[in-house]
This record gives structure tokens, C-alpha cells and sequence, in this order.
């Protein structure tokens, strides 16, 4: 499962994302509600790891709104250490912050379609090994599948 990393004011476009993962791929993916009884940034962190645990992959959602947000670098750090497959989607026409060019950029629906056949590579080696580790992560690990995305879009 994809964990979609997005800013609340961009839920319709991470739902969009989620919609072409699942009738194109047949990927499901988590879009997290936002959930108005977490309320201190201790609770939000816990509630994001916690999350991305439960996923094997991420793609950070970036837009105009995004910018700034100091979520999305914690969300793909925390990705990262739990060896999960990482890419940047990015929605509207924005400068790449640093910090996300250590990971592959999509740009449009043919990035996005390289992410997802890599995505159901990796899961089929991920059950093929029938490790608990591995299923909970990148059976490639995240480094190896970053790279791998990353050379696959040219970048």
C-alpha cells in the first residue's frame, strides 16, 4: 500500500492521485483523514509514523500549498528510516525544494506510470521473499528503489 503524503487543503488532489493508482494499477494507496482530535504536534508525528508503518511505499503530493509545510520533510524522513519506497509528485509548477531532489520527481501521468510498475516489482519480490521485514518496507529497500526510479525518469 502507497501512503499519499499531502497538505489538508490539497485532499481532492490527493484523491485524484488515489483514484489513478486504483483504476489504472489496481494500487491501493491510505490518504489520511484529518483528524480534528489530534491536537499537538507529538500527536500528528505519532499518527503519521504510525501510518506510514502500515504502508510500503510513499509519494509526497507537492503543490503551491505545500511549500514551507514542515510536514512533508518529516513524513519522507520518516519514510526513508523505514526503508519505504519514496517518490515526489509533483502537481502544480513549482521549484523543488533540496531537500525532496534526493528522491525521484514525477511530473505527469508517464512518472507516475514508471512509479507504479516499479511499486508491483517490488511487491512481487516483496512476496516472494515471505519476509515480515521486508513486507512492511521496500523489498528492494528504499535506497535501491529511489535509485532505480530516479534512473528510470532521468534524473
Amino acid at each position: 500500500m502507497i501512503f499519499i503524503s499531502y497538505r489538508i487543503s490539497d485532499e481532492d488532489k490527493a484523491m485524484v492521485l488515489q483514484d489513478y493508482l486504483k483504476s489504472n494499477f489496481d494500487i491501493d494507496s491510505f490518504v489520511s483523514p484529518y483528524y480534528p482530535k489530534v491536537h499537538s504536534s507529538t500527536e500528528i508525528a505519532s499518527h503519521i509514523v504510525d501510518k506510514i508503518k502500515q504502508c510500503t511505499h510513499v509519494i509526497a503530493l507537492f503543490t503551491e500549498n505545500t511549500m514551507g509545510l514542515m510536514w512533508i520533510p518529516f513524513e519522507m524522513g520518516a519514510a526513508y528510516q523505514a526503508n519505504k519506497g519514496i517518490a515526489t509528485y509533483l502537481w502544480d509548477k513549482v521549484d523543488v525544494p533540496d531537500y525532496l531532489k534526493e528522491f525521484p520527481v514525477m511530473r505527469d501521468e508517464d512518472a507516475l506510470e514508471e512509479y507504479a510498475k516499479l511499486y508491483l516489482i517490488d511487491q512481487k519480490l516483496s512476496l516472494a521473499r515471505r519476509n515480515d521485514e521486508l513486507q512492511h518496507g521496500s523489498a528492494m529497500g528504499a535506497a535501491v528503489f529511489v535509485k532505480e526510479l530516479k534512473s528510470q525518469l532521468g534524473q
